[in-house]
């Protein structure tokens, strides 16, 4: 599994300098996978501007997504499996 910029699709980096959607500066501190299928995970930055602080966010809030999830794969095939016990 591995975090890229959507518009890129370059992976994310610790200490990358990133534009939240209200055009502020940050930098990655850190970020957590995704604890379950439907979560998006959660980038931790450094705000550049203002009163410099601390936040997390949830990853599109950068750009950012998870690719090459295996929670999804696992959960997609056993959805698949599913259904067809029900045909």
């Amino acid at each position: 599994m591995r975090l890229v910029y959507k518009s890129t699709n370059k992976e994310v980096q610790i200490g990358d300098t990133v534009t939240l959607r209200d055009g502020v500066l940050a930098r990655i501190e850190y970020f957590t996978k995704p604890h379950k299928p439907s979560s998006s995970g959660k980038v931790t930055v450094f705000v550049l501007a203002g009163d410099q602080h601390v936040a997390e966010y949830y990853a599109g809030v950068i750009g950012a997504e998870w690719i090459e999830r295996e929670d999804r794969l696992a959960q997609g095939a056993q959805c698949e499996l599913v259904g067809r016990n029900w045909t």
